[in-house]
């Protein structure tokens, strides 16, 4: 989805912004999820009220609603509830970001003949699940 490629796009970003830190996969993995958050956060305050039976009938569609909200309420009603989406976004993946690579490098190294792909898919499930 458009968002995970936000992520993705924003880790890759990060990755050589932060590159010879102390765990520099970790920190950009962790900004990458909160750079997601924030890009997303207008879009979920819509989708939220769209969906409680407070605002039923207020907003015709997406877009609708993102303009009803900022012309009646201003910008900052998009933050409405992004603090704990930010701790568990960036939380999840900076260690996401940082263990799923060093897990897809020691498959390589230990399994030679493993397509990439094959590294990819277990090298990322292992790091979502211990993330």
């Amino acid at each position: 989805t458009l968002f995970r490629s936000i992520k993705f796009s924003a880790n890759e970003k990060y990755k050589t912004m932060t590159a010879g830190l102390p765990a520099a996969p970790y920190i950009a993995g962790c900004m990458a999820g909160m750079t997601e958050v924030c890009i997303i956060a207008p879009a979920e305050v819509v989708k939220i009220r769209m969906q409680s039976s407070n605002y039923v009938g207020k907003y015709t569609s997406t877009t609708h609603g993102l303009l009803t909200v900022l012309k009646e309420e201003g910008p900052v009603a998009f933050a409405k509830g992004i603090e704990p989406a930010l701790w568990r976004q960036g939380s999840w993946n900076g260690l996401y970001f940082g263990i799923a690579p060093q897990i897809k490098e020691r498959l390589k190294q230990s399994f030679p003949d493993m397509s990439n792909m094959t590294c990819n898919l277990i090298g990322g499930s292992i790091g979502g699940v211990l993330a």
